[in-house]
């Protein structure tokens, strides 16, 4: 049940506790919880759908005033969610991590509503377990294509 640099070198059949020890070596961090499952979802994307494009979009943390009016005049946007998702096909999704039972920001919910409205894919994943559903739904991965709560497909 191991890999390297990357590469799978056995299936992803894997208890939910052997895919946490397989992100972080050991069980799941208790500090910066969305962190460390932001970097599973990247781990998980590229091994089940290696032909997607999966890239942080660095816009939380915390920051000094003068780099936050530096940024905002750069164009970084409140409520644009943490990862960018380009499809095999050229379709743009976005992923917004919630660790836990973490809801999302009102300009977090507005960004989803105007993904819906606009028909791009846009989902808020706070569980390893729900990469596969959701990559089968956007149809990247055979399966069953569930709908996922909250998913824009």
């Amino acid at each position: 049940m191991g890999f390297h640099l990357g590469r799978l070198v056995q299936p992803l059949e894997f208890s939910r506790e052997a895919q946490v020890m397989i992100v972080y070596g050991t069980k799941a961090p208790r500090r910066a919880p969305e962190e460390h499952l932001q970097k599973a979802i990247i781990v998980a994307v590229s091994r089940l759908a290696p032909k997607v494009f999966v890239a942080h979009i660095p816009n939380g943390g915390g920051r000094s005033k003068t780099e936050a009016v530096r940024l905002k005049a750069a164009g970084v946007k409140r409520g644009v969610p943490d990862l960018l998702v380009i499809l095999s096909n050229g379709d743009v999704g976005f992923i917004e991590v919630k660790a836990g039972k973490a809801k999302l920001r009102p300009e977090q919910d507005d960004f989803a509503n105007m993904c819906v409205l606009r028909g791009t894919k846009w989902a808020m994943v706070n569980d390893l377990d729900q990469v596969k559903p959701l990559l089968e739904a956007w149809g990247e991965i055979p399966g069953k294509a569930p709908r996922i709560e909250g998913a824009a497909t």
